[in-house]
C-alpha cells in the first residue's frame, strides 16, 4: 500500500503544468495590457492638462476682448456723444464752496481771452468804387450853398466774389503785303493754343472742372448743375469725352504723385473711421 501511495501521478502533474503555463501566459498578457493602459492614461492626462491650459488662455483672451469692446462702446456711445439735460446733476455735483462753480461758461468768445486776429486779404486785387453824394444833398441845409469837395475819402473794404461765364471772341488780325514780292499777299495772326484741338471750351473751363473734381471732390454732374446756374449748359457726354482726351496730359503728374507717396513716411490713403456698432 505504501508503494502505491508513492507512485507518481503523471497525468495529474501534466494537467497542473499546463494550467500553470496557461496562467503564466494570461498573467503576462494582462501585464502587457496594464502597461499599455498606463501609457494611454499618461498620454490622455497630458492632453487634458494641455486642453485645460489652452482653455484658460482662451478665457483670458475672451475677457480682454470683452473689456476692449466695452471701452470702444463707451468711447463711441458714451455720455460725451449724448445730450444731457441741464437739470441732470446725477453725474456732476458742484462744490458750493467753489466761487466759480455757480458761473456757467457762455459759448463763443470769452471775455477774459483776446480775440483772434483778423484775416489778411491784402493779396487780393482791389477794385475801387467811388460813392458820390446825391446832388440834392451837396448843399447846405440852411442857406442852400453848394458843398466844396475836400479831395479826401473815407475808405472801407468788403470782400466780394464774382464768377462770370463769357464767350471769348477771338479776332485775328489780317495783314497785306505792301511790296511786289512774290508769294502769299495776305497773312493772318496765328491761332491761340487750345487744350483740345477744335474744342469749343477753353482752358479755363477744363481747369475749373478738374479742380472741382479732384481738389474739392465734387462730382461732375454737380459741377454741371452749378455752371447751369450761370447760364452755361454742358453735356455730360462732352465732358466725359474731354476728360478722356486730357488724361494723357495728366499722366506725368500721376506718376510724380505715386513716386512721392512711395518715398513718404506715411501712406496718403483714406482714413475714414467706422462709426457703426461693434459686433
Amino acid at each position: 500500500m505504501d508503494a502505491t501511495l508513492r507512485e507518481p501521478d503523471t497525468h495529474r502533474d501534466a494537467e497542473l503544468r499546463a494550467l500553470v503555463s496557461e496562467l503564466r501566459e494570461e498573467i503576462s498578457q494582462l501585464r502587457r495590457e496594464v502597461s499599455e493602459l498606463r501609457c494611454e492614461a499618461g498620454y490622455w492626462k497630458s492632453r487634458h492638462a494641455d486642453a485645460v491650459q489652452r482653455n484658460r488662455q482662451l478665457q483670458e483672451e475672451l475677457e480682454q476682448a470683452h473689456a476692449e469692446i466695452r471701452k470702444l462702446k463707451a468711447d463711441l456711445f458714451g455720455s460725451k456723444s449724448e445730450k444731457q439735460s441741464s437739470t441732470d446733476r446725477s453725474n456732476h455735483l458742484d462744490d458750493p464752496q467753489d466761487p466759480h462753480s455757480a458761473k456757467k461758461k457762455k459759448r463763443g468768445q470769452q471775455p477774459d481771452h483776446p480775440g483772434p486776429a483778423r484775416r489778411d486779404y491784402s493779396h487780393l486785387p482791389v477794385r475801387e468804387q467811388f460813392v458820390e453824394m446825391p446832388p440834392e444833398e451837396c448843399v447846405c441845409g440852411r442857406c442852400g450853398k453848394p458843398l466844396a469837395d475836400l479831395g479826401e475819402t473815407e475808405d472801407s473794404e468788403q470782400v466780394e466774389v464774382e464768377f462770370t461765364v463769357y464767350r471769348r471772341r477771338i479776332r485775328r488780325r489780317r495783314y497785306r503785303q505792301t511790296c511786289n514780292c512774290p508769294g502769299q499777299q495776305t497773312r493772318t495772326a496765328p491761332k491761340p493754343p487750345k487744350l483740345i484741338p477744335k474744342g469749343r471750351y477753353g482752358i479755363s473751363v477744363w481747369v475749373h472742372l478738374l479742380l472741382e473734381k479732384f481738389h474739392t471732390g465734387r462730382p461732375i454732374q454737380r459741377t454741371i448743375e452749378q455752371l447751369r446756374l450761370y447760364g452755361l449748359r454742358l453735356a455730360a457726354g462732352t465732358i466725359t469725352d474731354g476728360l478722356k482726351r486730357i488724361e494723357p496730359l495728366l499722366q506725368p503728374i500721376d506718376a510724380a504723385l505715386r513716386e512721392r507717396n512711395v518715398q513718404s513716411a506715411v501712406h496718403h490713403a483714406d482714413e475714414t473711421r467706422w462709426l457703426g456698432p461693434i459686433s
